[in-house]
């Protein structure tokens, strides 16, 4: 499969629901999830239909270390469904740590930003 076949399939790329960080980067683009399956090793291109249907919203982390972050829809909100490093590999501790920190402070300036209009 290729990109612009999805994009056909598919319509544009979903935005992101949470914003980026310094280590944490969305994957906005039907290039860009087939990119990261090719480059982590790993099925995550296969979430196409996941990611149209709004089920999943992907993440990139390279510090400190390249991570694979899936989001799920919780509510209002998002939570973490899946991380994956290299080859499915389980990502570090400070990987999982960074995660969590960068996911609660995103859900918590976006329910300020939700509340204040």
């Amino acid at each position: 499969m290729v990109a612009r076949d999805l994009l056909q399939r598919y319509g544009f790329y979903p935005d992101p629901p949470l914003p980026e960080n310094a280590c944490i980067e969305p994957i906005i683009s039907w290039d860009g999830l087939l990119q990261e399956g090719r480059h982590m090793q790993h099925c995550v291109g296969a979430y196409h239909g996941t990611v149209a249907a709004g089920q999943v919203a992907l993440y990139h982390m390279h510090d400190p270390e390249s991570v694979t972050v899936a989001l799920r829809p919780q509510g209002a909100s998002w939570v973490l469904s899946e991380a994956s490093g290299t080859a499915n590999a389980r990502p570090s501790t400070a990987a999982l740590s960074k995660i969590q920190a960068w996911l609660e402070q995103a859900t918590r300036d976006e329910t300020v930003f939700k509340s204040a209009l």
